[in-house]
């Protein structure tokens, strides 16, 4: 039984509130699904510089390239010195990020310049599920040391759906508002302007009160959006609230405790980045010491490097320090030639255990990606209880919990048709003895 002290120390409790393969599994399944959707959108988006296209000579050959055989993997810009060890894989990614960013401001089409914003609203949609429903496991162990059904956390998920989406949303709405009324002012400023010279001047200046209030408030939403929208998941999945009682939680306990809450996010990142490490540790260690122990019994038989063979090279050098691992291409010195080295040159049973294999290890090593989401909504919600007792007073053991449908339908069935309660047929009463033995109470 987990007791919790109401300060800061209950934040240690982070990491077993967070070391739950449920939580986890979600948190892994979220991810997966934000990668696919980001995935697309970088996929949609032209990823190519139209100048260096237009310049052909502003590309050299990477004498270093050993993957693939397309020129966006062999070509690299001059800028490059040739002797200058590039990651082609992160290199890639980087590029095809700046491109994106660069293709979506340059281009005047609005379907381009709208992409982004409803990849953040699917985006959206994603956590406001997966990351109410860890939110809402995390609330009621943290309170009640107790771990609800999987089921039940997303039927809770699912139900609270629209408060879950929407309070981070409505903060961007409202800072909107107020930024298109400065605009506004703005633009009847210069149409009065445009009517005669100088009112536009004398009219920005009667209204700058207005303009400064307003900078105001969207500096307060800003503030207050960004230290507290991690508490607006805890609010929702401890309090059963809609969103604008969330956001109200949020910017009241930043706004009312900021040393407290900076502190608490402090020592919980700190914490975090330690056991995140250890997680992706022993997760290396397990698979490092399952892998080799079974590789070490094939090469009693001198079988170890078709073992070897199902995995790419990276991980073969990761784990057991081989090469032999397939690599893309391969030098063959019987020849003096590059040769493909690819997973399906194998033959198809080897292919088979290899997917096999590799699936495994997606598992394990995205549960320990799991791990880092599960711990971001866990020490969440731990902070959001212990600012809720500093503010409200509220003790760490309360937390919203819904009836169970038994109940409900007990209430039900014990309710006359037509909503009136069932009385004793005329003539006869109702009595309950008193605890002192003495006359029973009658009701007519």
């Amino acid at each position: 039984m987990r007791e919790l002290k109401g300060d800061w120390r209950d934040l240690f409790s982070g990491f077993m509130i967070a070391l739950d393969l449920r939580k986890m599994f979600l948190g892994f399944v979220g991810l997966l699904l934000t990668i696919g959707i980001v995935g697309l959108f970088l996929g949609f988006i032209d990823r190519y510089d139209p100048e260096i296209l237009r310049d052909p000579t502003m590309l050299r050959p990477d004498p270093g390239a050993t993957y693939g055989s397309s020129l966006e993997r062999v070509l690299l810009p001059r800028s490059v010195p040739a002797d200058a060890p590039v990651d082609l894989t992160c290199c890639g990614v980087r590029m095809a990020v700046a491109a994106s960013v660069r293709h979506i401001l340059t281009n005047p089409s609005w379907s381009v310049r709208l992409l982004p914003l409803a990849v953040f609203l699917l985006i959206v949609l994603i956590w406001s599920y997966f990351g109410g429903a860890i939110a809402r496991i995390a609330a009621v162990e943290v309170a009640k040391d107790e771990r609800i059904e999987t089921q039940k956390a997303l039927q809770y998920a699912g139900r609270k759906y629209g408060a879950f989406f929407w309070a981070p949303l409505v903060c961007i709405l409202f800072f909107a508002l107020f930024a298109a009324c400065n605009a506004a002012g703005g633009l009847l400023g210069w149409g009065a302007d445009r009517i005669l010279p100088g009112l536009g001047g004398v009219a920005v200046a009667v209204f700058l009160p207005l303009a400064l209030l307003s900078g105001f408030l969207m500096a307060l939403i800003v503030i207050g959006s960004v230290f507290g929208s991690p508490l607006f998941h805890p609010a929702i999945g401890a309090e059963g609230t809609d969103s604008f009682d969330a956001i109200s939680r949020g910017f009241s306990y930043v706004y009312s405790r900021p040393w407290h809450y900076g502190f608490y996010q402090l020592v919980a990142a700190v914490y975090g980045v330690v056991s995140s490490l250890f997680v992706a540790w022993f997760a290396f260690f397990m698979v490092q010491l399952g892998l080799g122990a079974g590789r070490a019994g094939m090469a009693l038989f001198g079988t170890a490097a078709d073992f070897d063979r199902l995995l790419p090279e990276p991980l073969t050098r990761l784990f057991f320090g081989s090469d032999a691992g397939y690599s893309g291409v391969s030098w063959t010195s019987a020849t003096g030639r590059l040769v493909s080295d690819h997973l399906w040159d194998l033959g198809p049973v080897q292919i088979l255990a290899a997917i096999v294999l590799l699936f495994w290890l997606f598992l394990v090593f995205g549960m320990v990606a799991g791990y880092v989401v599960s711990y971001l909504c866990s020490s969440q919600t731990l902070i959001y209880f212990l600012l809720r007792k500093k503010v409200d007073g509220i003790e760490m053991g309360e937390v919203f919990e819904e009836k169970e449908e038994g109940e409900e339908s007990f209430k039900t069935e014990a309710a006359a048709p037509g909503g009136e309660t069932s009385s004793p047929p005329a003539g006869e009463s109702s009595a309950s003895a008193s605890p002192e033995g003495g006359a029973p109470s009658v009701s007519a």
